[in-house]
């Protein structure tokens, strides 16, 4: 026995030779193997389909493909910095006394539930928070930012305007951008173009700007997206699209968005919301935690 670890760990060196023998044979579905030939589970790995479909156990309706899933989280073994933030949120998360989300439980009953009792703490849901932001004072012409000028422009002209913005957190490469340009370039769309300065290394921006004229904007800074959004320029653009939902797919679409909107704007009630009810549990819940932790 004192040379059975050594040659189970030995073992591994078949893994390549191994893996050549399954290419040659049909699509397997599964795979046994001994307890110690432990090496073969990686073997397994490499020959999924990222195509197939994995049912998630606790919500048998939700299908997922490895293809729906971003590096690292498709490699066999994965690392690096993203992984390792991202496994620490999780723990951090997980051994945290509970979660706030910024969402509302009519949305998310059924997986509110299932976190609640069996994920070891809570979760409250006290959202959508954008519904309890203060109303904005209109400003002053002299104080309004390029953008929403040039937006309030094309609502005096009747124009519609296609918003273009890919957030802080996603890496576009060189190529992609200068794509855009060239959709942007080449439709005869009027748009407001949200970029980081950091990616304006567009090698053809000066030429997009000169050939679009008023058609368009680039904006390099910072933008308030939600004043962005709730512009009235954006109207022409909704009406579009709701010619585009006129089939079946598209009206129940809009029943649900007009369901949902209503069961947000009833879980931000003062007092009776679910949202609000939520919070109230939250406050009380930190309390009592306060309170036994003193004693």
């Amino acid at each position: 026995m004192s040379l059975f670890a050594p040659f189970a760990l030995s073992t591994r060196l078949m893994q390549p030779d191994f893996e050549k023998a399954i290419e040659t044979l049909p699509p397997v579905s599964f795979m046994v193997s001994d307890g110690f030939l432990w090496w073969t589970l990686d073997s397994a790995i490499k020959f999924e389909s990222d195509d197939e479909l994995i049912t998630l156990p606790q919500f048998p309706w939700i299908k997922v493909t490895r293809n729906d899933f971003d590096s690292p989280f498709t490699d066999s073994e994965p690392s690096g910095p993203l992984f390792e933030l991202n496994m620490a949120s999780l723990i951090a998360a997980i051994n945290s006394y509970g979660t706030i989300t910024n969402s509302f439980y009519e949305l998310e009953a059924t997986f509110a539930d299932h976190w609640n009792k069996d994920s070891g703490n809570k979760a409250w849901c006290i959202g959508p928070l954008c519904l309890v932001d203060a109303p904005r004072a209109e400003r002053e012409p002299h104080e309004k930012p390029t953008w929403i000028k040039w937006l309030d422009q094309k609502l005096q002209q009747g124009r519609s305007v296609l918003y273009v913005a890919f957030g802080s957190q996603v890496d576009i490469s060189p190529q992609q951008l200068k794509e855009i340009a060239i959709g942007l370039k080449e439709s005869s769309v009027n748009f407001l173009w949200v970029t980081r300065a950091k990616e304006l290394e567009l090698g053809g921006e000066s030429e997009l700007e000169e050939r679009i004229g008023d058609r368009g904007i680039v904006v390099r800074e910072w933008v308030d997206q939600r004043e962005i959004l709730m512009h009235q320029s954006w109207e022409g653009l909704k009406k579009m699209v709701e010619e585009l939902m006129e089939g079946e797919m598209g009206k129940e679409a809009r029943k649900n968005v007009e369901e949902y909107r209503e069961l947000a704007r009833k879980a931000m009630e003062v007092g009776s919301g679910s949202s609000w009810r939520n919070l109230d549990a939250l406050v009380s819940d930190l309390t009592c935690a306060v309170q036994e932790r003193r004693h």
